[in-house]
């Protein structure tokens, strides 16, 4: 029930102030929360579905369906590398805290 409150109160809050961008600094915590379950869930052969959250900028299906077409053009060059710096590092040294740790740092 929580889910589909918080993805339209961020975008009715997005729509009263002045500045969107603020709004955006406390939906990155769902994007890269998708990002992680994402890329692990990939390294596990495993569907992250269940486990993405609205709320982020990204819708997290469309965020799924880019990833996995290679097709995340739509989403901020910083996140995009993230994800793909992250990726890399999961397949080569199957670290998941690594991944965790390289994206929140982005």
């Amino acid at each position: 029930m929580l889910a589909p409150a918080r993805g339209s109160g961020f975008r009715d809050i997005h729509s009263a102030v002045p500045c969107g961008e603020l709004v955006e600094i406390f939906q990155l915590k769902y994007d890269y929360h998708n990002a992680k379950s994402i890329l692990k869930a990939q390294a596990m052969g495993t569907d992250p579905a269940r486990l993405l959250l609205k709320g982020g900028r990204y819708d997290p299906v469309a965020l799924l369906d880019g990833w996995q077409r290679e097709q995340i053009g739509f989403c901020s060059d910083i996140f995009r590398r993230a994800m793909e710096e992250a990726a890399a590092v999961l397949k080569s040294d199957r670290d998941p805290q690594k991944t965790d740790l390289l994206l929140d740092k982005a």
